[in-house]
């Protein structure tokens, strides 16, 4: 029977449960509780263990795990599509957990991008084209959320838009929505997802990028951060076979355990770094840099996204040979200093301590939840338990905090979750993949990933898809007038008569350029002159890197090679360069020479060798009379 955009698998989850007489849509426990405290009781003996957490300013490379960044945000994406607690609080013992209600799906149906589709929620799709997301923001239109007019995110999972680099995650989601649909329209993809419904394009694509995100979970992200051991076993028992349906602890478990979601999956925080390569010109960017005192050159949190903090995604998954991703911070039992002043909480919180990460995530075990201590649940699990850790001991404790026990494991299996944590986070998972009958898992036949290469499908290769199958732009042709717009969101604009003309960048004012030097569509590695349209110039128009130190400005023809460059692309696919790529700008007669903004002299242009910085070719409209500054 066709189903409605605003009826999804988690309504027919639920009905299904509430015949079992299990709470899919509410949290639960794996095991008995913990013996219940109020805050008062334990908060000094558990701010103490948090601080104790604290890896302070410099971060220890010995530190780092062999995990692409990409995937702490991935974890916390994951997270986000499955689990929301809205109800607990730090201060309240919470013992009736079952009365909590999750108010995600508890499947990977990515409601947490799709909403209940088009006609439910008709904000998050195009008006002329309501099976395509809309996506951008202002200043921003191609790579940004959509944004309200206070700059709030238009996303069904507010929790998508609270760092800059998860928004950037959920716009990648988006837009591989955008381009599965592209390719089924326009025939260049064939969708192996049978559906039934009354917009069938739609439903192909949104089964298949959920399938794709699906394949993803168990074969991308779940071995990166489980011991193989651990996490073959749960397999075993889960996928090959329904041995945990007679295990005393999964056979009769919540979708939603709280030893998951208020402990076990709770590692990555320790994932997290101080600091982050968006790209490469934001490099060693503080992860709160915009509650500090730079608000204008920062990461957004819950605010539009600005064109220089665009995530290179080359950074944050293996994408790119040439580029090695900057890495994860292992699973132990240090954070980074940054989670010791979280900047969005409140300031009576902040008075009580509230405002470390790590001190949150102990009173919510502890108070909230009344969990086990770790060494009761690695009994429990047939587990012998780990030694009593010297923070633990150092904080006056005789047992150990479930979240922090998990985290001890892992430190003590070489940065990966462990037999106890590591078995919460892949069971849950697993039996999320299993009980879902519209996973790839409980496909007719035998499912395999089809948008990569290969029979394999991981983060790098839904990047790869998105990007190759971008909305084709406009070829940019030699003779046509454009404006160079910079990585910043800058412009060139016009001349400093200062001897010489030197151009100048500002977010305004721009001045229309033609590219000299050839003919017809320009192509990838195309030997170009740079020629500027600004009125009083006439034949010194040529831009060129003159003298030692490549001082960039216009001057008459004197050198085929000072005033001669290299346009190549920097995200690669066919040899046509369209207006809106980025592309690298290498002087001819300077060896490895790229344009770039001056440093020294702000707001002017030089070049530096192989430098990251990346320009972007905007179409201006046809001039009508004999050209000048646009503005």
């Amino acid at each position: 029977m066709p189903q409605h955009h605003g009826m999804s698998p988690f309504q027919q989850l639920l009905e299904a449960s509430a015949q079992k007489g299990t709470h899919q849509g509410f949290f639960g426990r794996l095991l008995p509780k913990g013996q219940v405290v109020e805050r008062k009781d334990v908060e000094d003996a558990l701010l103490k263990l948090a601080n104790s957490m604290d890896e302070g300013d410099n971060e220890d490379p010995s530190g780092d795990s062999d995990i692409p960044d990409g995937y702490v945000f991935l974890g916390q994406f994951i997270d986000h599509d499955i689990t929301f607690d809205t109800t607990s609080g730090l201060n309240k013992v919470f013992g009736d957990v079952e009365s909590i209600p999750n108010i995600r799906t508890p499947i990977f149906d990515l409601d947490s991008v799709y909403g209940d589709g088009p006609e439910a929620i008709p904000f998050l799709y195009q008006r002329k084209h309501p099976e395509f997301f809309l996506i951008g923001s202002d200043n921003n239109p191609d790579n940004d959320l959509p944004r309200n007019r206070e700059g709030r995110a238009l996303i069904p999972e507010s929790r998508n838009d609270e760092n800059g680099i998860i928004s950037q995650l959920q716009l990648l989601f988006m837009k591989f929505h955008n381009a599965v649909l592209e390719g089924i329209e326009n025939e260049d993809i064939e969708i192996f997802e049978p559906v039934q419904h009354k917009d069938v394009e739609f439903e192909k694509a949104k089964r298949a990028v959920q399938r794709h995100y699906q394949w993803i979970v168990r074969h991308d992200f779940l071995p990166r951060i489980i011991v193989k051991e651990v996490l073959d076993q749960a397999v075993q028992d889960v996928l090959d076979s329904d041995n945990y349906k007679s295990d005393p602890i999964w056979c009769d478990a919540p979708t939603i355990p709280v030893e998951f979601a208020g402990a076990a999956y709770r590692f990555g925080h320790t994932l997290t770094r101080s600091h982050y390569h968006i790209n490469a010109n934001r490099l060693n960017v503080d992860l709160f840099e915009n509650f500090k005192d730079k608000p204008g050159n920062a990461l957004s949190v819950f605010n539009p996204v600005a064109p220089e903090n665009i995530v290179d995604w080359r950074f944050f998954f293996e994408v790119d040979s040439s580029i090695e991703p900057q890495n994860a911070r292992k699973i132990d039992t240090w954070m980074a200093h940054e989670f010791y002043d979280l900047p969005f909480v409140p300031k009576a919180a902040k008075d009580r301590g509230e405002n470390s990460l790590a001190f949150r995530n102990l009173l919510r075990g502890a108070v909230s939840y009344s969990l086990p201590s770790g060494e009761e649940v690695a009994k429990a699990f047939g587990v012998n338990p780990i030694p009593l850790h010297q923070k633990v001991k150092d904080a006056g404790l005789t047992e150990t905090p479930f979240w922090f026990y998990c985290l001890a494991e892992a430190e003590a299996h070489g940065g990966k979750l462990g037999p106890v944590g590591g078995r919460i986070v892949a069971m849950t998972l697993l039996r999320i993949l299993k009980e879902d009958p519209e996973s790839y898992v409980n496909a007719p036949k035998p499912w395999k990933p089809y948008l990569g290469e290969g029979d394999n499908f991981t983060m790098a290769d839904l990047v790869k898809f998105v990007q190759k199958h971008e909305p084709k732009k406009e070829a940019i042709k030699f003779g046509e007038e454009f404006y160079l717009k910079s990585q910043d969101g800058r412009y060139l604009i016009s001349a400093d008569h200062s001897g010489y003309y030197f151009p100048r960048l500002d977010a305004s004012g721009q001045v229309k350029l033609k590219l000299g030097n050839g003919n017809g569509e320009l192509t990838h590695n195309a030997i170009v002159q740079i020629l500027s349209t600004e009125t009083g110039l006439a034949q010194g128009n040529i831009l060129g890197a003159f003298r030692d130190r490549h001082n960039c400005y216009y001057w008459s023809l004197y050198n085929q090679q000072m005033q001669g460059w290299q346009i190549t692309k920097v995200d690669g696919g066919d040899a046509k360069i369209r207006y809106g790529d980025k592309v690298y700008l290498t002087n001819l007669y300077w060896t490895n020479q790229r344009l770039t903004r001056d440093t020294k002299y702000p707001g002017y242009f030089t070049t530096v060798e192989n430098a990251q910085e990346w320009w972007v070719l905007e179409k201006a409209e046809a001039s009508t009379g004999s050209g000048g500054a646009y503005t």
